[in-house]
């Protein structure tokens, strides 16, 4: 969501961990049945913000990519995290 000035809105602790939460079964697809067991965030090293939030998470930071690109005239390196569905924290239980 942006906001007037422009920027993103980002997602509380509570919001995020209901997008994939750790108890949901399986979901359906038309005919198939899906798992998510991994999800990836990869973040930009400046958005200490969202990396807090994947930490509190659970997320475990798995690489990190100097240089991966040049944003409005400055290079910004990213940092990977992952985080498989039996680790998710749930915000709710803390």
């Amino acid at each position: 969501m942006a906001s007037q000035e422009g920027h993103s809105e980002g997602l509380s602790t509570r919001d995020a961990a209901m997008v994939v939460p750790p108890e949901s079964p399986p979901f359906r697809a038309g005919r198939f049945k899906q798992s998510i067991d991994v999800v990836t965030a990869v973040i930009d090293t400046r958005n200490g913000d969202s990396i807090g939030l994947v930490r509190r998470l659970g997320f475990r930071q798995e690489s990190l990519t100097l240089d991966a690109d040049f944003f409005k005239g400055h290079r910004s390196h990213e940092v990977t995290f992952t985080c498989r569905r039996h680790e998710l924290v749930n915000p709710r239980s803390h």
